[in-house]
Order: structure tokens, then C-alpha cells, then sequence
């Protein structure tokens, strides 16, 4: 279900798609989206798993209040970078 609702992250008017779906989102796979920036994310104090496997995104910060929150990546830089910004980080190679 994570994974079909981050399809959607690009198609739909995103502040209507975030304030009104993603809400109630607990797990968001946006893995090999175009998506660049997670700020808009932020609002999310459900989330707590975020896969960002082959994206663009380089900019955790604006999640940092998002405590639960967990990020998946395959990109041991990044996990680096966003570990020593405070973040939780896992990095999964599958």
C-alpha cells in the first residue's frame, strides 16, 4: 500500500494529496520516484517508515521532528550524511 500511495506523490496536487491521504500514512515508499524534496512531509507525525531508495532527495532536515520517523535508503552516503544530521537511517540494499 506504501508503495501505490508514493505513486501518487507525483501525479496529484501534493498540498490535497498530503492534508488529505498521507495523513494517516504510517510506511511511504517513494523509491525510484522523482521526488526531490520531502519538506511537505513533515506534517506527517504518523509516518514512520520513509523509503528513499534511488531518488533525489539530499535534504532530510525538515523530518527532523518527525521522531519515529526511520528513513530507508540504498545509498551509504546518504545514510552517512542524514545519520550524522540526527536522523534514523537504514540503508537496504533489496
Amino acid at each position: 500500500l506504501g508503495k501505490a500511495i508514493g505513486k501518487g506523490w507525483d501525479v496529484f496536487e501534493q498540498d490535497v494529496y498530503i492534508n488529505d491521504l498521507l495523513v494517516y500514512v504510517t510506511h511511504l515508499d517513494l523509491n525510484q520516484t522523482q521526488v526531490s524534496d520531502v519538506a511537505p512531509l513533515s506534517s506527517l507525525a504518523r509516518l514512520y517508515r520513509l523509503y528513499l531508495s534511488q531518488t533525489q532527495v539530499s535534504n532530510v532536515a525538515p523530518l527532523k521532528a518527525l521522531k519515529e520517523l526511520t528513513i530507508i535508503t540504498d545509498s551509504e552516503e546518504k545514510a552517512k550524511r542524514w545519520k550524522a544530521e540526527g536522523m534514523r537511517v537504514r540503508v537496504s540494499k533489496s
